[in-house]
């Protein structure tokens, strides 16, 4: 397991070994954590092999509604948008 914690600009730099194990975790047996606190500030193709997101509170609508449109799930925006609403209460 590796945890990476406010690595945007680790990441940015795609050349780099620590970016190219992400692209290869199945081959590599490693599960990464990366705690980012810019949405945008990862790249499209590392948001596209992610499997897991955990938002917490703090982000606007209309970033909220940016994550949303490029994350997968089944749930609507609506049911999404109460979920962390829900979760910005706790």
């Amino acid at each position: 397991i590796i945890v990476l914690d406010d690595a945007v600009n680790v990441l940015k730099v795609t050349d780099s070994f620590l970016a190219k194990s992400l692209y290869k975790t199945r081959h590599t047996n490693c599960i990464f954590f990366i705690a980012i606190q810019i949405w945008r500030g990862i790249t499209a193709q590392l948001k596209s092999i992610i499997n897991s997101v955990w938002i917490f509170g703090g982000f606007s609508p209309q970033i909220l509604h940016h994550i949303y449109n490029q994350i997968s799930t089944d749930i609507s925006f609506e049911d999404f948008k109460k979920a962390y609403n829900r979760l910005k209460k706790i």
